[in-house]
């Protein structure tokens, strides 16, 4: 029934807008009408008037941005997309982090630091992701949530975790994979990809990544679209303009096109973006950036390999004289090479002929010559991609420079502080504009517990703020207790238990002045109790502890009396 009365509502609504399209068109076909009748008058005023109007329409119709935001001079434009100038091809970058050890390890980190945030924050010391109703930009209070509102965050919550609607929860990705996947593809290519599947009424139904590297931007994005009306798109047929669009992007396999996309369909995520008009709206991955860097990593691994392979690297040479007889000389060098050649050839002694003679080789530095040079390839890949060389397991130890500290958990924090920050900020930022945005724009998705403190962290800072002005209720609400001491609870603060002590002791006193002069200014019970001190025998009658207490409580002229009377 729910269902019949929605789709009621959006056909009505359908026809609304249909109506009001006719009546612009109506209005607009007038409104040319009239101005080719004033062009055409005999009467010189109608004649500017016409004209000036005709002017304001054509100012009107041709505002917008005029910058040249492309090159237009690429020509590859007429493939239908826009061409990325290459330094080395998608599957040549993959194939260079698949080869080279450090940059799959700090790919491989990456994925799985951001994989961390891929389950709902369980307290506010862990790391996760948190859907929240959307905050004024100028104060810092959450907003308050009715039960509307926490049934939409938990809705959104489970259509992330799911990779869609629950129907969808077995096709597709889920949560996890979408952020490892999206994210090796912005290290890899800085081309995050992703499709958004809407339902007829535009609300998301599925989300899931897509190969970055098959994925282009159509010739009809940042281009003057009035162009491309009546061009044809990949099937042949006529372009389709949609709520003022045209397709942004494209599928490209084998240079063909096999699918189009309009901005709301596909999520091209770019982090590393320029200005230069020759980029074409692309951006310029890590990868590429260590072209060179890279290269000379795999040099580097390949000379160590094949030098234990096919290589040799003598410790020394064995120099033989020339008048030795040669038969011998060839036993001698069989007999030797049996015993001291290295394994696979790496340590082969050769001999010359000659006085014998040994020659040592190993005094040179060489070793220690590359040895820095792989790490100074490390630290440039490292740098490249913001990451700290201790988060994939090499210790520097002869580092210099800003960060130079042998505290690792701050060269950590700092690392992911300039590195994994600004990676999730984007991923945020992706998912807030394709897909949360899209179900509900009063509400965000927000990665939470990057920089959270632990507990005893939080607990100390609140005790150093206490000694600075803090009060007691302040730092028990802080710590989620009860602003006011439950009865029976003592604080452990001394300071505070000794200011509550004095309080207390002062309110008793008032008290019990205000019982004295009641009971003083009561004559008769004044006689009773200066009659009953007079006789010793009712005096030890009353000297029940019970008694006293009930009756002399409180009466400081009465304590000293019975204290006399009982010393």
């Amino acid at each position: 029934m729910h269902d019949n009365t929605e789709s009621r509502e959006l056909s009505s609504i359908e026809q609304s807008l249909r109506t009001i399209e006719i009546e612009k068109g109506k209005l607009a076909e007038r409104e040319y009408e009239a101005i080719e009748k004033g062009m055409k008058s005999n009467n010189p005023n109608d004649i500017i008037k016409a004209n000036t109007y005709w002017e304001d329409i054509q100012q009107r119709q041709s505002s917008g941005v005029k910058t040249t935001l492309v090159d237009p001079n690429e020509w590859t434009q007429g493939q239908g997309y826009k061409y990325k100038r290459f330094q080395l091809d998608y599957s040549t970058q993959r194939r260079m982090v698949s080869t080279t050890p450090i940059i799959k390890a700090i790919i491989g980190t990456r994925q799985s630091q951001v994989s961390a945030f891929s389950s709902p924050q369980s307290n506010k010391y862990d790391t996760g992701f948190v859907v929240r109703k959307k905050r004024e930009f100028y104060t810092e209070e959450e907003p308050k949530l009715n039960a509307k509102d926490k049934e939409t965050i938990k809705k959104i919550t489970k259509f992330l975790l799911n990779g869609g609607e629950q129907e969808n929860a077995w096709n597709g990705d889920t949560f996890d994979t979408f952020l490892k996947k999206v994210a090796a593809d912005s290290l890899i290519l800085d081309q995050a990809c992703f499709e958004v599947v809407r339902n007829k009424a535009g609300v998301p139904i599925e989300y899931l990544a897509v190969d970055g590297a098959t994925m282009r931007m159509a010739d009809t994005l940042h281009d003057d679209e009035k162009t491309f009306d009546e061009a044809q798109d990949y099937k042949g047929d006529p372009r389709k303009r949609i709520k003022g669009y045209l397709p942004s992007y494209v599928q490209v396999i084998d240079g063909l096109i096999q699918t189009e996309f309009y901005p709301w369909e596909l999520c091209f995520g770019i982090r590393n973006s320029t200005t230069d008009i020759r980029a074409n709206g692309y951006g310029k991955s890590e990868i590429e950036e260590l072209i060179s860097v890279i290269t000379w990593m795999l040099y580097g691994d390949a000379y160590n390999g094949k030098f234990f392979s096919q290589g040799s690297n003598p410790k020394g040479m064995l120099k033989v004289g020339s008048g030795v007889n040669r038969n011998r000389l060839a036993e001698f060098r069989q007999q030797w090479l049996a015993m001291v050649a290295g394994v696979s050839n790496a340590w082969k002694v050769p001999m010359v002929e000659g006085d014998v003679e040994w020659i040592d080789m190993q005094k040179g530095n060489k070793d220690m010559e590359f040895s820095l040079w792989q790490e100074y390839l490390i630290k440039v890949s490292c740098a490249v991609f913001k990451i700290a060389p201790e988060e994939i397991g090499f210790t520097m130890d002869k580092s210099g420079g800003l960060n130079a500290s042998n505290d690792n958990e701050a060269k950590l924090h700092y690392s992911r502080d300039k590195g994994l920050k600004p990676l999730l900020k984007s991923l945020e930022f992706w998912i807030n504009k394709w897909i949360v945005g899209a179900i509900d724009e009063d509400f965000e998705f927000q990665f939470v517990g990057l920089n959270a403190e632990d507990e005893k962290q939080e607990v100390e800072l609140l005790n150093l703020k206490v000694t600075h002005g803090m009060g007691m209720g302040e730092w028990r609400e802080a710590v989620g207790l009860d602003r006011e001491l439950k009865e029976g609870d003592f604080p452990l603060n001394s300071v505070y238990a000794q200011i509550s002590a004095q309080q207390q002791q002062a309110e008793m006193m008032g008290d019990m002045g205000e019982e004295s002069t009641e009971f003083v200014d009561d004559a008769e019970s004044q006689q009773n109790i200066w009659e009953m001190i007079g006789d010793d025998s009712e005096v030890e009658k009353a000297m029940t502890e019970d008694h006293m207490m009930a009756v002399y409580k409180n009466n400081p002229m009465m304590q000293d009396a019975l204290s006399m009377l009982m010393g």
